[in-house]
Order: C-alpha cells, then structure tokens, then sequence
C-alpha cells in the first residue's frame, strides 16, 4: 500500500494535489509543509486526530500524512 501512495505522489508532483498533515507538534506541521509546497501540493494542516476528521469530512484529499502517536487517542 505505502508503495501505491508514494508512486501516486511521485506521477502527480504538485499540480494542485492536497496533503493532510496531522501532528499535534505545530514545528513538524511546518516542516511538511514547507517542503510539500515547494513540490507544489496544496497543504491542510490539523494538530489533533478531531481537526484531521474534520478537513477529512468537509474535503477532498489526496493523502493524509499521519504522526502515529498523535494525541491521546489511539
């Protein structure tokens, strides 16, 4: 599956393609999104599991790069 996500990424390069990046560490969160934007991808940010199902529900999304310890929600 992660072979499927990253070949996707690596056709599409930017062009317009949303990454969902969740980290409850706001330093990380600019970190990927800095560096994701200047491959071109449009960027969402959440810093909790309850603001990544939000974006999730109100909008469409490519990918979803997801701190696995975040929170306190397993």
């Amino acid at each position: 599956m992660f072979a499927t996500i990253e070949a996707r990424l690596a056709t599409s390069m930017g062009g317009g393609h949303s990454v969902l990046v969740v980290d409850d560490e706001p330093s990380i969160r600019l970190l990927c999104k800095v560096n994701l934007e200047l491959e071109g991808y449009r960027v969402l940010e959440a810093g909790s599991l309850a603001e990544a199902r939000r974006h999730l529900r109100d909008e469409a999304v490519d990918a979803v790069l997801l701190d696995v310890h975040v929170g306190r929600e397993d």
